[in-house]
C-alpha cells in the first residue's frame, strides 16, 4: 500500500508546528482506547491549539461515537471521517496527503492493530512529519508497527516484549491517567438499596469470555450467593438476552443482584455508586485499574500467571495485597470488602495516594512534552 501512494503536500497545512494530528482506525464512547486520546489532546492543547483527527475506517469500520465527537469538537479539534466504504488505496493516499503537507509537530497513531492504512500512510510520508505509534493493545499482532518513527507503550512489559518480539526502536513508556471525578452515584436508578454493598468491573465482554482455568462470571454468582445483601455492575457491551442467559444459569435471586449492562459514555455515577471493583479476568484492563484508582476505589486484583502481558501494569505496587490468581481469590478478597468498610477505606486511600504521585494528569502532560521536544530534536 505504502508504495503504491505519493506522499504530497497537502493544500492547506494543519495547524503548523502548533499543530498536531491524531489518527486513529474509530473511536468509541466507551473504552480507554478513545478515553486516552482524548486525554492527551485535552493535556496538549494549551501548548498545541490545532489539533486534526482523522479516522482511517479501517477494514470498513464504521464511525459512531457522539458523545465523545461532542466533546472532541467543542475543544476545536478538526475531524476528519474517511469512508470506510472507499478502497485501502484511495484511503492510504488521502491520508499520507493530509500527513506530508500537514507541518504538524508530530501524528500520534491510535490505529487498530489490523488496520493497513494508517501504518502505510505512516511510511508513505516518512520523514516529512514524526510519527509516533501508541501501542495500545500489546497483546495482538500489529500490521506495519514499525512503519513509525516513535513509540510509546502504556506499561513497561509490553515495552519489553515488543522490543523483544516486534523489533520496535525508539521506544518509552507513558503510564495511563484519567481525569474522572466522583459524582453523585447510581444506585437509587439501579434500584440497589442503601444498605447494600456494590462491587462494579468494567470492560469488554470478551475480556471474560476467554479461557477455562478460571471464570469471571461464575466467581461473581459465588460472591452473590453467599452475600445475599450485595450487588454486582458488570459494565460492558452486553451479548444478547439468549446468549446472556446462557452464561448466567443462576437462580433468579442471584441474577436479580448480577446486573450486566452498558454501555455508558459517563462512567462516573457507576464508579461513585460502587464499594470496590472486581478487575476482569483472565484479561484485565488496564485503563478501568487507574480510573478505580484515582476515585479511590479499592481493587480486587487479577494477576494472570499464564501469561503477564494479560494483566501486569506498573499501576498497582507489585506486592498489592489484594491481588487474586483464581477464581477461589477473587472470592476471598471480595469477601473482605464487603465485611470491613474500614478496610475499604484504607485500600481506597492507599490506590488514590499512589495516582497522584505517579499516575495524576500533570505528571502525564510532563512527559508528553518531554517526548514532543525529543521528537522535534
Amino acid at each position: 500500500l505504502a508504495s503504491g501512494v505519493s506522499a504530497h503536500a497537502a493544500p492547506a497545512p494543519l495547524g503548523g508546528r502548533k499543530g498536531l494530528v491524531f489518527v486513529a482506525s474509530t473511536l468509541y464512547d466507551m473504552g480507554g482506547h478513545s478515553e486516552t486520546l482524548r486525554i492527551w489532546s485535552e493535556l496538549l492543547r494549551e501548548r498545541f491549539p490545532f489539533q486534526t483527527l482523522i479516522l482511517t475506517a479501517g477494514n470498513g469500520l464504521e464511525h459512531h461515537f457522539p458523545v465523545l465527537e461532542r466533546r472532541l469538537g467543542s475543544g476545536g479539534m478538526k475531524i476528519l471521517k474517511l469512508d470506510g466504504r472507499e478502497g485501502r488505496l484511495q484511503r492510504t493516499a488521502v491520508l499520507a496527503e493530509l500527513l506530508a503537507g500537514s507541518g504538524a509537530a508530530c501524528a500520534f497513531f491510535f490505529a487498530h492493530p489490523d488496520d493497513p492504512i494508517a501504518p502505510a500512510a505512516a511510511a508513505a510520508c516518512r520523514g516529512r512529519v514524526p510519527t509516533v505509534l501508541f501501542n495500545h493493545a500489546d497483546i495482538d499482532f500489529w500490521l506495519g508497527a514499525t512503519c513509525c518513527d516513535h513509540f510509546v507503550h502504556f506499561r513497561s512489559i509490553g515495552a519489553a516484549c515488543s522490543a523483544a518480539r516486534r523489533g520496535l526502536g525508539d521506544s518509552r513508556v507513558i503510564p495511563l491517567t484519567t481525569d474522572l471525578t466522583r459524582v453523585t452515584g447510581a444506585r437509587e436508578s439501579l434500584g440497589i438499596p442503601r444498605e447494600a454493598t456494590v462491587s462494579i468491573s468494567v470492560g469488554s465482554f470478551w475480556k471474560v469470555a476467554t479461557g477455562t482455568d478460571f471464570c469471571y462470571l461464575r466467581s461473581v454468582a459465588r460472591i452473590l450467593e453467599r452475600h445475599a445483601n450485595h450487588y454486582h455492575l458488570f459494565i460492558t457491551s452486553p451479548p444478547d438476552r439468549e446468549v446472556l442467559a446462557r452464561l448466567l444459569p443462576y437462580d433468579e435471586e442471584v441474577s436479580r443482584r448480577f446486573i450486566v449492562t452498558g454501555p455508558y459514555a459517563d462512567m462516573r455515577p457507576f464508579y461513585s455508586g460502587a464499594d470496590f471493583l472486581i478487575e476482569t479476568f483472565p484479561l484485565v484492563g488496564g485503563s478501568v485499574r487507574v480510573e478505580a484508582m484515582s476515585l479511590g476505589l479499592p481493587i480486587v486484583a487479577f494477576r494472570n500467571r499464564d501469561n503477564e502481558l494479560y494483566s501486569n501494569t506498573d499501576a498497582l505496587d507489585g506486592d498489592y495485597p489484594f491481588t487474586a490468581t483464581d477464581d477461589d481469590g477473587v472470592v476471598e478478597i471480595s469477601r473482605l470488602f464487603i465485611a470491613d468498610p474500614a478496610l475499604r477505606a484504607d485500600c481506597g486511600r492507599g490506590l488514590q495516594r499512589r495516582f497522584r504521585e505517579l499516575l495524576a494528569p500533570d505528571s502525564i502532560r510532563s512527559r508528553l512534552l518531554r517526548m514532543l521536544e525529543e521528537v522535534a530534536a
